[in-house]
């Protein structure tokens, strides 16, 4: 928990094929992140995991994720796409509503389809 919060160095996240879980406030308020891309093997992103990251452009989903914690976008003003595969779509949609994470979402310009922008 909290393990790089605050970090303002940090720009870029890609994970190793491992990582299962990111934990309670992991990036909070790492404020000149701007992209991550979130591993296969991720089941769990718990409260609060991006909160106040105010640069962050946008985020990739490359799998189903089975448990999204509330409040994960707050403050993230800058988000404007979430990348998910095509056929995770529903499933996020679903996921988002049940976390009522939709007025976090509502500044939202795009979730992406990955397999129209040809990202394997």
């Amino acid at each position: 928990e909290q393990s790089f919060s605050g970090c303002i160095n940090l720009h870029k996240i890609s994970f190793g094929k491992k990582v299962s879980k990111i934990g309670k406030e992991t990036f909070m308020y790492c404020k000149n992140l701007d992209t991550v891309e979130l591993p296969e093997s991720l089941e769990k992103l718990l409260y609060g995991a991006f909160k106040g990251c105010s640069k962050l452009v946008d985020i990739t989903f490359n799998s189903i994720v089975n448990e999204i914690g509330k409040s994960i976008f707050t403050g993230c003003s800058s988000l404007s796409s979430i990348y998910v595969r095509e056929e995770h779509m529903q499933r996020y949609i679903e996921l988002f509503s049940e976390n009522d994470l939709k007025k976090d979402l509502d500044k939202i310009k795009a979730i992406v389809l990955l397999s129209l922008v040809n990202i394997p």
